[in-house]
């Protein structure tokens, strides 16, 4: 496999089947939590790993025509309400991660002379999945 390029990425939010439009940016941060099991009279500290977690961000340009961005700000009307979300390498079918979120957050920057842009912040509700076929 060779190494994939930023520029062949892409996002699909909800139930929407087309990818987010004039998304430019996206990230995922895995982590594992972990207990301190030391015990009395050790003479280093010890840890268990614990609860698995993930949270992502998408950022690009706004575009409240898109159907999916549109739905993704939807979000925030109905609190509690999760939706998958799948974070493509390369194209719609081959190596992605996934999984279930919340939309935790969003941004909207506008400023004179640039592009508005958004970003969301989700968190992840089931475990991290990676697909390749």
């Amino acid at each position: 496999m060779a190494a994939a390029m930023g520029k062949d990425g892409w996002v699909s939010f909800g139930t929407t089947t087309e990818g987010l439009a004039y998304v430019d940016s996206w990230a995922i941060n895995p982590s594992i939590g972990t207990a301190d099991v030391t015990y009395y009279g050790a003479s280093a500290k010890e840890f268990i790993s614990t609860l698995r977690e993930w949270t992502a961000t998408i950022s690009g340009s706004l575009d409240m025509s898109d159907t999916g961005q549109r739905d993704a700000l939807g979000q925030f009307t109905t609190t509690g309400t999760s939706t998958t979300i799948s974070l493509h390498l390369y194209d719609r079918t081959t190596c992605y991660f996934g999984g279930t979120v919340l939309l935790t957050g969003a941004t909207i920057n506008s400023q004179v002379g640039d592009k508005v842009s958004f970003t969301y912040n989700l968190q992840g509700t089931s475990n991290l999945s990676y697909t390749t076929s």
